[in-house]
């Protein structure tokens, strides 16, 4: 009786290849790679620019057309100001703008209480906004010097509780701080007192009213 041979997986595969090149001149090639998925690229949104009362009133009195890029906010007072004056208004077509257009600087900083607040109140400014922390140690220097650096900084800031905050700013020249009460008091500062720095409460204050209350701060301008 004749052995058995058995014949393993890959004998077969080998003994199949030769028949179909031999009898149909077909030679297995190995499989074209898979091609990679595309995945879709991220795209980075740009803050909108604000267009502030003071901005309107900056350009009035320099006799320029208000140039704004394409993204933009302008805020109620702004508007009212426009109709008033006359100031044209001209929309770039693309979305950089110079820092000689943006007659205010504004500065952002909260304390490792308040980041999250912070970071979801960044899309309402300018590309140039710039953030900062509060030190740890509860020192005041940086923002003050920020605040005396030039006439038109701005500066938004937002700590666990502010009220106390907003007494010890206003202790160093050059600071006119108001704490965020509400919309009538930050106006009121701001017009009457040419406040230059708004503190916020995170643990009192939502991040709608939060937005709210900046609105009315940079809005106002000063008179």
């Amino acid at each position: 009786m004749p052995d058995k041979r058995y014949i393993s997986v890959e004998e077969m595969a080998d003994i199949v290849r030769k028949v179909l090149d031999k009898e149909f001149g077909i030679t297995e090639t190995e499989p074209a790679p898979r091609p990679e998925p595309v995945r879709p690229r991220t795209r980075q949104l740009q803050k909108p620019f604000l267009v502030t009362l003071q901005m309107v009133e900056d350009y009035h009195r320099l006799g320029k057309d208000l140039l704004i890029p394409s993204r933009h906010i302008i805020t109620p007072s702004a508007k009212d100001a426009i109709n008033q004056f006359g100031v044209k208004v001209q929309i770039e077509s693309n979305s950089s703008t110079s820092p000689d257009d943006k007659l205010t600087r504004v500065s952002l900083w909260s304390d490792r209480y308040s980041r999250d607040l912070a970071h979801n109140l960044v899309d309402m400014f300018s590309d140039d906004v710039t953030t900062n922390e509060l030190p740890s140690d509860g020192n005041l220097s940086e923002p003050v010097r920020y605040l005396n650096s030039d006439g038109k900084a701005v500066a938004i800031i937002i700590s666990e509780t502010g009220a106390e905050l907003g007494i010890r700013l206003n202790k160093y020249a050059g600071v006119r701080a108001v704490y965020a009460e509400s919309s009538d008091t930050v106006k009121a500062a701001r017009e009457r007192a040419a406040a230059n720095c708004l503190v916020i409460s995170a643990q009192q204050t939502s991040l709608l009213r939060a937005r709210q209350l900046i609105n009315v701060f940079l809005g106002a301008g000063n008179k």
